[in-house]
């Protein structure tokens, strides 16, 4: 049984290494595969998510390697589409209560976008296409039994397994891994922190697996793990080394702190044993290797000047940020400026239409408590709280820590 599961990872890894290859040849390649995503959808929960999976794996994928048609600015929301015209009926009371918080929280936010929002169309529709989406997956998920989520387990790191298998090949193609700015990471994804993003809860994942499991996995799993890290790593993202860090901690919390951890699988000496001479390798490569000591330093000051300190490092980039949405929020505390917009920012230059609807309005804000609250305000927060409580109850409740540990992520 283990090793027809081994030659099933091994085969879609690389069938999905060939897909990857075969979509970089043509743009309209990735057009044909949107329909046939699109098809494939329609025929159950599981394979809508996997539809949607590879829907999202492809809006990242780097344009120095794929150009992506016109046409997926609209036919990324027609795979959303066609999956919750699939999954919506299937609805259980299993899920029914979070989808209900869900949409009150909706209903809230269009409440105040329409109070307040500087262009309604933008927050209505951004607010839309996030509780569809969300309830997409909710309920497509609920539809699933054990052994069918544990086949989209591995077909779902099968797909993460080939973009990280190729984007390690582009780390000795410079003008590929590192093609927006030189220095961070990005694979065969379109940004370092894009890259940063899609990793994180897969490394999460596995150093949970390897630290917190009592359970010995795969040898194998080490040098996996520490390739992973170090892509994570060359990336230059901090804010996404510290959620690793900030994910194992408090999954270990919760989990000592569980009335279930009998069942948790958790080794809470080994772990922290374990989680001890990790950082004790740390700090011994760091006083013993000036080599070791200066990247370190770089990666945290994110290429500051040496005189500069973490606290000016850190306001430079995301700190100001955080200050002038914190402002923005005390402006209208209760209801926030808006969900999904800036005014200012948005203009014809960053808003896609499709028949004259908005299908894309980009706007990054960089911190996501801080903009949360500018946007929909202790209003929205509140009412957002009951979807977000359950979802964490629900986490919790997993007898897996490697999966708790990628929630928190």
């Amino acid at each position: 049984m283990q090793n027809s599961k081994i030659k099933f990872c091994i085969v879609m890894n690389f069938l999905f290494c060939i897909l990857l290859g075969i979509i970089s040849i043509d743009k309209s390649i990735i057009s044909i595969l949107y329909v046939l995503i699109c098809i494939w959808a329609l025929r159950g929960p599981k394979q809508a998510i996997q539809s949607l999976s590879i829907n999202y794996a492809i809006l990242l994928l780097s344009p120095v390697i794929y150009q992506l048609p016109t046409e997926v600015s609209w036919l990324r929301w027609l795979v959303l589409l066609i999956a919750g015209l699939r999954v919506i009926p299937l609805v259980s009371k299993s899920v029914l209560s979070l989808l209900v918080s869900l949409v009150v929280f909706y209903l809230v936010v269009v409440g105040l976008g329409w109070m307040e929002s500087p262009n309604f169309i933008i927050s209505f529709l951004k607010i839309t296409m996030f509780t569809f989406g969300a309830g997409v997956f909710l309920t497509a998920f609920s539809c699933l039994d054990r052994s069918e989520l544990e086949d989209y387990r591995r077909w779902f790191f099968c797909l993460i397994a080939a973009i990280l298998m190729l984007s390690f090949i582009t780390l000795f193609i410079p003008k590929i891994g590192f093609a927006l700015n030189g220095t961070g990471f990005q694979g065969i994804l379109n940004h370092p922190q894009a890259f940063a993003l899609f990793v994180v809860p897969i490394a999460t994942y596995l150093t949970a697996d390897l630290l917190l499991k009592k359970e010995r996995g795969s040898i194998w799993l080490w040098p996996i793990g520490a390739i992973v890290a170090y892509m994570l790593y060359a990336s230059h993202a901090r804010t996404a080394m510290v959620t690793l860090f900030m994910s194992l901690g408090t999954t270990l919390f919760v989990a000592l702190m569980s009335s279930r951890k009998e069942k948790l699988d958790l080794a809470p000496v080994g772990s922290l044993v374990k989680i001890g001479t990790f950082v004790l390798i740390l700090m011994s490569l760091s006083l013993l290797s000036p080599e070791f000591s200066e990247s370190m330093t770089k990666f945290w000051l994110k290429g500051s000047k040496k005189t500069a300190t973490v606290d000016k490092a850190f306001n430079e980039s995301r700190g100001k940020g955080i200050e002038y949405f914190w402002r923005r929020f005390l402006q209208k505390p209760l209801t926030g400026q808006g969900f999904g917009v800036e005014e200012g920012i948005l203009t014809e230059k960053n808003v896609t239409t499709f028949l004259g609807i908005p299908v894309s309005a980009t706007v990054e804000k960089g911190f996501l408590p801080a903009a949360f609250l500018e946007e929909v305000g202790i209003v929205g927060v509140l009412f957002f709280l009951p979807f977000f409580l359950g979802l964490l109850y629900g986490a919790t409740q997993t007898c897996d820590v490697r999966l708790m540990s990628m929630f928190f992520s």
